[in-house]
């Protein structure tokens, strides 16, 4: 009996999970091909009338369709948390004290504060932490940096230093650096738009 609700559940949850995948999918394409129906219906009109602008835009939004639901796709099962939302700087520190870079990891150009801090910001939001990946110059004041902001509470987030896997504390002579930042991404995919390669740190 036990065996077949637990089976029950697990069935329960992976048609709900699959569900919410293909309306998701669905939600995708029909963005894509709205905005490339409207692109190529302008672009045929103005071409060649309305019979041209009509079939330009269903092709467009076809091809639009099919990447738009292909990127929202990839992506629905990135982000699944283990657990409620997470707080307080002593229990962060101890969720990140659970792992840690090997020695060796960081690999300038190919496995570096950018895939760093994607894979930390996947790991912490999966753990249920609330987490943005940062980009701007380094706190340092050597180049071009990436980091994470966490949120600690509900009016506070603390710096984490990806490629050191550790909180940023108040007394470190660097810690208002960290908030000098350009640009904020709310998850992987805004990442990736800002750039396509540069947090990929599954390949």
């Amino acid at each position: 009996m036990i065996k077949k609700i637990v089976l029950g559940v697990l069935s329960l949850l992976l048609a709900c999970s699959l569900i919410g995948c293909e309306q998701g999918l669905q939600e995708s394409y029909a963005e894509g091909f709205r905005e490339g129906h409207l692109e190529g219906y302008g672009e045929g009109l103005r071409d060649g009338g309305y019979l041209e602008g009509y079939e330009e835009g269903l092709r467009e939004g076809y091809q639009k369709g099919l990447g738009g639901g292909y990127q929202g796709g990839k992506f629905f099962f990135y982000y699944a948390p283990l657990m409620e939302q997470q707080y307080g700087v002593s229990e962060l520190e101890e969720c990140l004290s659970r792992w840690n870079w090997v020695e060796g990891t960081y690999k300038a150009g190919s496995f570096d504060c950018g895939e760093m801090s994607a894979f930390l910001e996947w790991y912490l939001e999966n753990e249920g932490w609330n987490t943005v990946i940062v980009v701007g110059d380094t706190p340092s004041g050597s180049g071009r940096h990436a980091w994470l902001l966490v949120e600690t509470s509900e009016e506070g987030w603390m710096p984490v230093e990806a490629t050191q896997w550790e909180v940023v504390y108040w007394d470190s002579p660097l810690f208002d650096a960290y908030w000098d930042y350009e640009y904020k991404f709310e998850d992987i995919q805004e990442a990736l738009s800002y750039d396509a390669s540069g947090f990929v740190w599954w390949s």
